[in-house]
């Protein structure tokens, strides 16, 4: 049987894609890089990248993409 249990409140790091980014498949698919700050940065998706979603950092073999929607429906975005 299931049972609720309380989420941490967590931080997340994560940066929103811009219209003017660089966005590239890499590799497999599933597997993107985008350039931030003269730094690519690896993550992986599930879905069609678009301006305006996330890229979230959890540690460094955790990079992935998130749509915007659900971003927003899980953080507190100002």
């Amino acid at each position: 049987m299931f049972k609720e249990y309380q989420s941490k409140p967590v931080v997340r790091l994560a940066y929103q894609i811009k219209p003017t980014d660089n966005v590239v498949q890499c590799g497999y698919a599933g597997d993107y890089k985008v350039l931030i700050s003269d730094k690519w940065e690896l993550f992986r998706t599930h879905q069609v990248v678009e301006s305006g979603d996330w890229v979230v950092y959890l540690n460094e073999n955790d990079v992935y993409h998130c749509s915007d929607q659900v971003f927003r429906e899980r953080n507190v975005v100002p």
